[in-house]
Protein backbone atom coordinates (compact mmCIF):
# COMPACT_ATOMS: atom_id res chain seq x y z
CA UNK A 1 0.00 0.00 0.00
CA UNK A 2 2.55 2.44 0.78
CA UNK A 3 4.34 1.29 -2.40
CA UNK A 4 0.93 2.64 -4.10
CA UNK A 5 0.96 6.02 -1.60
CA UNK A 6 5.18 6.64 -3.08
CA UNK A 7 4.51 5.94 -6.71
CA UNK A 8 1.12 8.39 -6.95
CA UNK A 9 3.33 10.84 -4.96
CA UNK A 10 5.81 10.21 -7.93
CA UNK A 11 3.47 11.07 -10.29
CA UNK A 12 2.11 14.12 -8.96
CA UNK A 13 5.28 15.51 -8.85
CA UNK A 14 6.18 14.93 -12.75
CA UNK A 15 2.36 15.77 -13.44
CA UNK A 16 3.54 19.78 -12.17
CA UNK A 17 6.30 19.89 -14.35
CA UNK A 18 4.42 19.03 -17.06
CA UNK A 19 3.08 22.53 -19.55
CA UNK A 20 -0.22 23.08 -19.11
CA UNK A 21 -1.52 22.01 -22.76
CA UNK A 22 -0.02 18.77 -22.12
CA UNK A 23 -2.05 18.09 -19.09
CA UNK A 24 -4.77 18.63 -20.89
CA UNK A 25 -3.92 15.89 -23.64
CA UNK A 26 -2.73 13.71 -20.80
CA UNK A 27 -5.87 13.76 -18.98
CA UNK A 28 -7.62 13.29 -22.27
CA UNK A 29 -5.65 10.20 -22.82
CA UNK A 30 -6.33 8.72 -19.25
CA UNK A 31 -10.18 9.67 -19.21
CA UNK A 32 -11.05 8.74 -22.78
CA UNK A 33 -10.04 4.34 -22.42
CA UNK A 34 -11.98 4.58 -18.99
CA UNK A 35 -15.22 6.51 -20.55
CA UNK A 36 -15.38 3.84 -23.35
CA UNK A 37 -14.70 1.04 -20.99
CA UNK A 38 -17.73 1.77 -18.53
CA UNK A 39 -19.35 2.60 -22.14
CA UNK A 40 -19.34 -0.91 -22.90
CA UNK A 41 -21.28 -4.22 -22.71
CA UNK A 42 -19.82 -6.86 -20.32
CA UNK A 43 -22.60 -9.04 -20.95
CA UNK A 44 -20.38 -12.32 -21.16
CA UNK A 45 -23.32 -14.33 -21.93
CA UNK A 46 -24.87 -15.45 -25.57
CA UNK A 47 -26.66 -12.46 -27.60
CA UNK A 48 -30.07 -12.61 -28.65
CA UNK A 49 -30.38 -12.30 -32.46
CA UNK A 50 -33.29 -9.51 -33.60
CA UNK A 51 -34.56 -10.21 -37.12
CA UNK A 52 -34.52 -7.89 -39.79
CA UNK A 53 -37.73 -5.70 -39.67
CA UNK A 54 -39.52 -2.72 -41.02
CA UNK A 55 -40.06 0.56 -38.29
CA UNK A 56 -43.26 2.49 -38.30
CA UNK A 57 -41.94 4.67 -40.36
CA UNK A 58 -41.85 1.74 -43.25
CA UNK A 59 -37.66 1.97 -43.28
CA UNK A 60 -36.28 -1.42 -42.80
CA UNK A 61 -33.55 -2.47 -40.20
CA UNK A 62 -30.90 -4.80 -40.75
CA UNK A 63 -30.81 -7.54 -38.35
CA UNK A 64 -29.69 -7.03 -34.64
CA UNK A 65 -27.46 -8.16 -31.60
CA UNK A 66 -29.53 -7.57 -28.39
CA UNK A 67 -28.14 -7.83 -24.83
CA UNK A 68 -30.65 -8.70 -22.36
CA UNK A 69 -28.60 -7.57 -19.60
CA UNK A 70 -28.06 -3.78 -20.56
CA UNK A 71 -30.89 -3.20 -22.92
CA UNK A 72 -28.82 -2.12 -26.22
CA UNK A 73 -29.09 -3.22 -29.38
CA UNK A 74 -26.44 -2.81 -32.18
CA UNK A 75 -26.47 -4.02 -35.96
CA UNK A 76 -25.03 -7.46 -36.31
CA UNK A 77 -23.75 -6.70 -40.23
CA UNK A 78 -24.72 -10.14 -41.46
CA UNK A 79 -26.22 -8.95 -44.92
CA UNK A 80 -23.42 -8.74 -48.08
CA UNK A 81 -22.79 -5.53 -49.21
CA UNK A 82 -22.30 -7.00 -52.78
CA UNK A 83 -24.95 -8.25 -54.89
CA UNK A 84 -25.08 -11.36 -56.36
CA UNK A 85 -24.15 -11.26 -60.06
CA UNK A 86 -26.84 -12.27 -62.56
CA UNK A 87 -25.58 -14.81 -65.23
CA UNK A 88 -28.49 -15.72 -67.23
CA UNK A 89 -31.18 -13.62 -68.22
CA UNK A 90 -34.35 -13.93 -70.38
CA UNK A 91 -35.94 -17.31 -71.57
CA UNK A 92 -33.65 -20.00 -73.63
CA UNK A 93 -36.28 -21.85 -75.71
CA UNK A 94 -33.72 -24.27 -76.91
CA UNK A 95 -33.37 -25.56 -73.90
CA UNK A 96 -37.08 -25.76 -72.66
CA UNK A 97 -37.71 -29.50 -74.27
CA UNK A 98 -34.88 -31.53 -72.76
CA UNK A 99 -36.02 -29.63 -68.86
CA UNK A 100 -39.19 -31.32 -69.50
CA UNK A 101 -38.09 -34.26 -70.25
CA UNK A 102 -36.08 -34.08 -67.56
CA UNK A 103 -38.87 -33.05 -65.22
CA UNK A 104 -40.90 -35.94 -66.51
CA UNK A 105 -38.46 -38.35 -65.70
CA UNK A 106 -37.82 -36.69 -62.11
CA UNK A 107 -41.45 -37.09 -61.58
CA UNK A 108 -41.31 -40.91 -63.26
CA UNK A 109 -38.76 -41.72 -60.79
CA UNK A 110 -40.94 -40.00 -57.55
CA UNK A 111 -43.69 -41.94 -58.51
CA UNK A 112 -42.12 -45.04 -59.00
CA UNK A 113 -40.48 -44.54 -55.62
CA UNK A 114 -43.29 -43.82 -53.75
CA UNK A 115 -45.16 -47.08 -55.19
CA UNK A 116 -42.40 -48.78 -53.97
CA UNK A 117 -41.98 -47.74 -50.87
CA UNK A 118 -46.02 -48.15 -50.07
CA UNK A 119 -45.94 -51.52 -51.15
CA UNK A 120 -47.90 -51.24 -53.81
CA UNK A 121 -47.20 -53.43 -57.60
CA UNK A 122 -47.07 -51.09 -60.18
CA UNK A 123 -49.81 -51.58 -63.26
CA UNK A 124 -47.97 -53.70 -66.02
CA UNK A 125 -50.03 -51.90 -68.53
CA UNK A 126 -49.17 -48.42 -67.17
CA UNK A 127 -52.70 -46.88 -68.26
CA UNK A 128 -52.94 -43.19 -68.92
CA UNK A 129 -48.83 -42.76 -69.83
CA UNK A 130 -47.12 -42.40 -73.45
CA UNK A 131 -43.93 -42.29 -73.69
CA UNK A 132 -42.06 -39.30 -75.33
CA UNK A 133 -38.32 -39.23 -76.29
CA UNK A 134 -37.72 -42.54 -74.47
CA UNK A 135 -39.55 -40.90 -71.15
CA UNK A 136 -43.19 -41.14 -69.82
CA UNK A 137 -46.09 -38.25 -70.16
CA UNK A 138 -49.39 -38.49 -68.50
CA UNK A 139 -52.32 -38.35 -70.88
CA UNK A 140 -55.02 -34.97 -70.35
Amino acid sequence: MTRLISWLFGLASLWSLVPGRFRIVGLLFAIVPVVIWAMQCRHRGPLGLLPSVTDATGQRLPPRWYCDDCGRSWPADLEHQQTPVQRFKGYDESKAVSAARRANELEMAQRALAIRRAGLAASPDRKGLRAIDGGQQRLG
